[in-house]
């Protein structure tokens, strides 16, 4: 399905993998694949195109919905003008290339290729990848361990979990003071003093590591 002159894109996940991917055309294509008892919608709201995931239910005495097992991996493919909010529940998150505002899962993985990006969050799973920028960022988890390259910064940052590591990757080009914290772990630094922006990276159990690539 294509879709011009769209400005931002909304999905909602369950199951199934989400990805984004940036690409050169001037309009947005989605693509999904279903497996077993699931459906997607997608509709457009003015400038806004809304795409969920909507695995099917049936009722047990005509009171008590039960979830039937289905799952649609979902493709978007976007300009670089469109801006892209993505969250799941349960399925893989990942964002190649594109803009996305916000992504946030529950049990699930989020992995970022060379994404622009500023708020990013999972309760159960890990975050991975590189960033090419971002923007006021916030990078938060509870248990799972985050690690990330990130080539250019813009604005203040904070990178924390609870219950796991972590590993951050700074190029020459983020020009940003690091304040680290670990209550039960190790903490190694990199020299990163009286830049523009400040960056907080922080853990409960586990290790930070922050260091130039």
């Amino acid at each position: 399905m294509i879709f011009e002159d769209v400005k931002r894109v909304i999905i909602s996940g369950v199951n199934g993998k989400i990805t984004v991917e940036e690409h050169e055309g001037d309009f947005v294509e989605v693509k999904y694949t279903i497996e077993g008892e699931c459906d997607v919608e997608v509709k457009r709201e003015g400038e806004t195109l809304i795409i969920k995931e909507e695995p099917r239910k049936k009722k047990i005495l005509g009171i008590i919905s039960k979830d039937l097992k289905g799952k649609a991996d979902i493709t978007v493919k976007v300009p670089e003008s469109v801006s892209v909010t993505a969250s799941s529940v349960n399925g893989t998150i990942l964002v190649e290339g594109a803009k996305a505002r916000k992504v946030t899962s529950v049990n699930g993985s989020i992995i970022l290729k060379e994404a622009r990006v500023s708020e990013v969050s999972t309760v159960n799973g890990r975050i991975s990848g590189s960033i090419a920028l971002a923007e006021d960022l916030k990078v938060s988890g509870v248990n799972g361990s985050i690690s990330l390259d990130i080539e250019d910064m813009e604005g203040d940052g904070i990178v924390s979990t609870v219950n796991g590591s972590v590993r951050i990757r700074l190029s020459d080009l983020c020009d940003v003071t690091v304040i680290a914290s670990a209550v039960n772990g190790r903490i190694h630094v990199d020299d990163f003093e009286d830049g523009e922006f400040k960056l907080k990276v922080s853990t409960v159990n586990g290790s930070v590591v922050v260091e130039r690539f």
